[in-house]
């Protein structure tokens, strides 16, 4: 029903999120259950419906959706099942501000090798831990500059960065702009 395209990383990079901590899960089958049901029915009811706010209501109800579903799961990991490494990790990276740069940092928070975490990514996501390390990176920088006035200095070392021409060389690579191209692209030349 929803992809991730459809939510802007920026913007609403908490959705976004949440909707990657669902891992695996990629279909709710009992339309019947008391609490995801109605959503569901509203959400059809508004796709359907064109308004002036359909767009809002929709991301709204996702966003309420996605809650409840990852407030089951977490109910049933605490209940025994234990949580795959990788969503494990995908979970940590998300909550922590900023994130840590190395594969080694998270593998030792989560008790197990780098190794170990880099290949469950991998085989759950076609991604090693790195390489969401460094997009979750970017998209916090990517906030970070548009969402305060911090010059890039200051950034890079929010970002644990030793320099800021590491951090811009950095951005540039994962990006394909300065981190000073990106704010003009948004703001125009301050």
């Amino acid at each position: 029903m929803f992809k991730e395209a459809y939510i802007d990383p920026i913007k609403e990079g908490r959705l976004l999120q949440q909707i990657q901590q669902l891992g695996d899960l990629t279909r709710i089958s009992d339309w019947k259950d008391p609490f995801v049901g109605p959503i569901l029915a509203d959400v059809l009811h508004s796709a359907q419906e064109p308004t002036p706010q359909q767009e809002t209501l929709i991301k709204g109800y996702l966003s309420v959706l996605l809650a409840k579903i990852a407030l089951q799961l977490r109910t049933g990991t605490q209940s025994g099942v234990e949580q795959p490494l990788c969503d494990r990790f995908l979970g940590l990276l998300a909550t922590q501000h900023p994130p840590l740069h190395r594969v080694a940092a998270y593998a030792a928070l989560l008790q197990t090798s780098p190794q170990n975490l880099n290949q469950a990514c991998k085989k759950k996501t076609g991604s090693t831990a790195s390489e969401h390390i460094s997009a979750q990176l970017v998209l916090e920088a990517k906030r970070v500059i548009l969402h305060t006035d911090q010059n890039i200095n200051q950034i890079a070392d929010y970002f644990s960065f030793n320099d800021a021409s590491y951090f811009v060389k950095f951005f540039k690579k994962h990006t394909g702009e300065t981190p000073h191209q990106y704010r003009a692209r948004y703001f125009g030349d301050q």
